[in-house]
């Protein structure tokens, strides 16, 4: 499982999760209440492993496509 920092309350963890006997990806918000145990939120999704590629895809050209704007 991989984490990227959100904000000051939050992060967003990548991983792989299992359903009906298969497979897929998670990209999901967790946060920590009060009592500092990180815990999901509703806010996310899931894809199916298949579309692993074309998903990776689109991020990179998101990616390039900011750093684009940023110059």
């Amino acid at each position: 499982m991989l984490t990227v920092p959100k904000n000051s309350r939050a992060t967003i963890r990548v991983g792989v999760s299992r359903c009906g006997g298969s497979d897929f990806l998670d990209v999901r918000t967790w946060t920590a209440p009060g009592d500092g145990k990180a815990k999901p939120t509703r806010k996310g999704v899931t894809i199916p492993m298949t579309a692993i590629p074309d998903f990776v895809d689109a991020v990179v050209r998101l990616g390039q496509e900011a750093r684009r704007k940023a110059m």
